[in-house]
């Protein structure tokens, strides 16, 4: 038995002629056909419902003889390209290039963690990398050449390899690992336990903790909706501050969000302004 049907997508009513025992992917096909809205970016809305099963029939789904669908176009997501590497972008700046090959400025760094000035004093080769003309070189081939850095750490991997493998290798690694890590992280730790701050140049012994005034404590709403928002202009419901507010007034329900979405569009539609 053929059954007419009513597409509404946008503002124009498409008539298509199906089946009741067509499923629904066949119809989305006969769809694809009248409207060129490719089958996979097809969202159709039926008694306030997606219609998701392209493997049941019609009359499994309640669609008969003049029924109304509603057609919505999926928003293509279109792939950003390679965002570019907030590092490398640093490392180009002059100010940061400046700073790093600069000795007095790497000094103060230091002298903000005493326990670290300690260490450096008492260990010559911190000491020799902290204050080597090389290092600005070396951070910046890591951050601009990933080959660069991919083969320093090959051979660093090689390494430890060759170590793991001689007899007490895995001890010797251990203890390298704890001479180098367990005094910078104490060390850095005591500077910042000291409540050493910076601020126009002068060293604050009291740090501010108190919240920044104005700040609003409750979650944003916009925060709250946001994977709905998503969901709503992924459908085709592409204004976001509308459907924000429809969000707001179903209380974040989205099947009900759709459907007072589709009331706004059969008011808005040059039919019902006419009538």
């Amino acid at each position: 038995m053929s059954i007419r049907l009513t597409i509404r997508y946008r503002t124009d009513s498409i008539e298509a002629i199906a089946m009741m025992t067509d499923t629904l992917e066949s119809l989305k096909l006969r769809i694809q056909e009248i409207t060129g809205v490719p089958v996979d970016s097809q969202v159709l809305l039926f008694n306030d419902r997606i219609l998701s099963d392209n493997n049941k029939e019609l009359k499994e789904l309640g669609i008969e003889n003049d029924c109304t669908l509603h057609l919505k176009k999926k928003m293509e997501v279109k792939s950003e390209g390679k965002k570019p590497d907030f590092t490398a972008s640093m490392m180009k700046n002059p100010l940061v290039k400046n700073f790093l090959k600069n000795p007095d400025a790497m000094r103060s760094i230091v002298e903000m963690f005493p326990g670290l000035k300690e260490e450096m004093n008492s260990n010559p080769e911190l000491r020799m990398v902290m204050n080597s003309s090389n290092l600005q070189d070396e951070l910046e081939m890591f951050s601009m050449n990933p080959e660069y850095m991919n083969t320093q750490l090959k051979n660093l991997d090689i390494t430890m390899s060759k170590l793991e493998n001689i007899p007490g290798g895995l001890n010797m690694i251990s203890s390298m690992i704890k001479d180098v890590q367990d005094p910078l992280s104490s060390a850095l730790k005591e500077g910042m336990g000291r409540g050493y701050r910076v601020k126009e140049g002068r060293k604050i012994d009291k740090p501010i903790n108190e919240a920044i005034p104005g700040v609003c404590k409750e979650e944003s709403q916009l925060v709250k909706y946001k994977d709905k928002l998503a969901e709503l202009k992924q459908i085709g419901f592409s204004d976001t501050r509308r459907n924000f507010m429809a969000l707001m007034a179903c209380n974040g329900d989205l099947e009900g969000s759709i459907m007072y979405l589709q009331e706004l569009d059969r008011k808005s539609s040059p039919t019902q302004r006419a009538k």
